[in-house]
C-alpha cells in the first residue's frame, strides 16, 4: 500500500506541475522534474517488493523523459511529447497492473 500510495502521489504532483508549467509557470519545470525524482526514488526504496528487472522499462522511460524536459524545449513540446506520454502511461499502467 505504501509503494502504490507512493507512486500515486507522484504521479499526481507531475501531472500537476505540468499543468502549472504549461500555463506559463516557469519554475514548475524544477517541480516535474522533482516528482519524476520521488517516482525513482520511490521504485529504489522498495527495490526489496520491486525487483530492478521488474521495473527497468518504467526507468528507462524515465530517463528519457527527464532528458526531453531537462533540454530547452517548450513547455507544450516537452509535456506533449512522446517520450512523456509513455513514461507517464507506463506508471499508469504499472500502478493499475501491480
Amino acid at each position: 500500500q505504501g509503494l502504490e500510495a507512493a507512486l500515486e502521489l507522484a504521479l499526481a504532483q507531475w501531472q500537476y506541475h505540468e499543468e502549472l508549467w504549461v500555463r506559463g509557470n516557469d519554475a514548475a519545470k524544477e517541480q516535474v522534474l522533482a516528482a519524476i525524482g520521488l517516482v525513482r526514488h520511490t521504485l529504489m526504496l522498495f527495490g526489496g517488493i520491486v525487483p530492478r528487472k521488474a521495473s527497468t522499462h518504467l526507468r528507462d522511460l524515465l530517463t528519457q523523459c527527464e532528458a526531453t524536459i531537462a533540454s530547452a524545449v517548450s513547455a507544450v513540446t516537452a509535456v506533449y511529447s512522446t517520450k512523456t506520454a509513455m513514461a507517464k502511461l507506463a506508471l499508469t499502467e504499472w500502478l493499475v497492473s501491480k
